[in-house]
């Protein structure tokens, strides 16, 4: 591994002193208030600190897990006899003997790591908290990543609860999508903050192609419901606000307030797309001809029911209804067996064999137990003729209606959502439903378009979409499972 892979890996990125020191002052500013005393819960090499001491801060405790790191900070700041540089754990910190050590109000400053769970879990890295299911994932959701969390949210979440009922700032750079899951926690807990967020240039200070804000946080007597959020570090005027009603974050408060009539549970479940983590092997390709190659370009010959048309999250965006792909679909429910296939498909059953080493390497959990070559995401409404679909990853609003393509039911891979229908007619009277403006404004008032995947089930879940097909006729026609 590369010193820069290692880097991404460990979500190790060194402040640049000039960015410390702007977002120290952007800070400091929106406060107001005199500060003597700061600490650095994730130090790194001091760039915080020596923005600290710039900002007439004299007295900062440092603390940082890296040996290597603590030493070159301790020389760096010799001649500061107001600086001190600890070698500690973040989640082993003693906070109070910390604090203690601070004079009130209390400074918090940094740039903890941008790193999630998953990727240190990976390195069997043995630096992370107690892991909990906060957002009460549940199934699949939480078996494929969603329950995937950032280092840094946890580390936010902490050091706000050690300061609960303190006169205290905290100014912490930190992803976009940490910022925006912490206002949500604070408001869950009720915890009586309120703060800003200031966009950085993650790309020019960093070179991480990854959405970054300096994320402000201070103790309230009268919390506000929204987030003033600023293009930069010194804005003046906010390009927008983000607010918690309901639970719920929205980048829009006026327009969630008006669309909230939509919000329920509706009969209507929206599914992802089928998940096989083997795109070589179960995603074919027609040449010209009509010969069927998978993804190593050798001919596939297998029975011919198992195979289906397939969209990507790219065709569903583009609008592209018909891709040239074939899926292998081995199974027609979650779970169900794969060695009838000897029998019933004995071509299929000997391709997939010929691929079984492959197949079984695969390393999410959610095979585990599983019958062998199972795939997911995969049930009665893989089959049903007309779909509405929508693409996770693209920044755009757009549902499609996709219906058979040469006599057999469209599929899509796993970074899709889709809603399936027996019949054109239902599929219709729920597609135009969604192309109402109440819809669009409904979901533009809760996605962020910055997010990695904006379109999620629980977003698209979150309208009730049973309020507005409210013929009855049509209503009973969706047959939605």
């Amino acid at each position: 591994m590369t010193l820069s892979d290692k880097r991404k890996s460990l979500g190790d990125w060194q402040t640049p002193i000039a960015l410390a020191s702007q977002a120290l002052t952007a800070a400091l500013s929106y406060d107001g208030r005199k500060f003597t005393h700061a600490l650095e819960p994730t130090c790194g090499r001091g760039g915080f600190i020596a923005a600290a001491l710039s900002h007439g801060i004299t007295n900062v405790i440092g603390h940082e897990i890296s040996g290597d790191y603590v030493r070159e900070a301790r020389n760096r700041f010799s001649q500061e006899p107001g600086v001190e540089v600890n070698q500690s754990d973040f989640f082993q910190l003693d906070w109070q003997t910390s604090l203690h050590a601070m004079k009130s109000p209390f400074l918090v400053i940094g740039n903890p790591p941008w790193v999630t769970s998953a990727e240190l879990g990976k390195r069997s890295s043995s630096n992370l908290p107690h892991k909990s299911n906060s957002d009460a994932m549940t199934g699949i959701e939480a078996m494929t990543g969603a329950s995937n969390f950032d280092i840094s949210e946890w580390m936010v979440l902490r050091i706000v609860e050690e300061l609960r009922g303190k006169d205290f700032l905290v100014a912490l750079l930190v992803k976009t999508e940490v910022a925006r899951k912490c206002i949500r926690q604070f408001a869950d807990r009720k915890y009586s903050v309120e703060g800003q967020i200031r966009r950085i240039d993650a790309k020019q200070h960093f070179d991480a192609a990854v959405d970054a804000v300096l994320f402000v946080i201070r103790n309230s007597t009268d919390p506000s419901q929204e987030w003033p959020v600023f293009d930069s570090l010194d804005g003046s005027k906010p390009k927008g606000h983000l607010g918690v009603f309901g639970g719920v974050l929205t980048p829009n408060s006026k327009m969630f307030k008006q669309s909230l009539y939509l919000a329920g549970k509706s009969s209507h479940q929206w599914r992802s797309g089928i998940k096989h983590d083997c795109s070589k092997v179960f995603e074919l390709k027609v040449d010209p001809q009509g010969v069927i190659r998978n993804g190593f370009s050798e001919v596939v010959d297998i029975e011919d029911d198992l195979l289906f048309p397939m969209l990507k999250s790219s065709d569903v965006a583009n609008e592209r209804y018909e891709s040239g792909r074939l899926m292998l679909v081995p199974q027609r429910k979650i779970g169900a067996p794969t060695s009838t296939l000897k029998c019933s498909h004995p071509r299929a059953w000997d391709y997939l064999n010929k691929y079984a080493e492959l197949l079984d390497r695969r390393k999410s959990s959610i095979y585990r137990g599983q019958p062998r070559f199972s795939v997911f995401g995969v049930g009665d409404y893989s089959f049903r003729p007309w779909k509405i679909a929508i693409s996770g990853f693209y920044k755009k609003l757009g549902f499609r209606l996709i219906g058979p393509c040469n006599g057999k039911a469209v599929v899509f891979d796993d970074t899709c959502y889709l809603l399936s229908f027996h019949t054109k007619e239902s599929a219709l009277a729920a597609y135009e439903a969604l192309q109402t403006s109440e819809v669009q404004n409904f979901f533009l008032s809760r996605v962020f378009w910055d997010a990695k995947r904006p379109i999620n089930k629980k977003l698209l879940q979150s309208l009730n979409l049973d309020l507005l097909l409210i013929d009855e006729q049509t209503t009973t026609q969706l047959l939605l499972v």
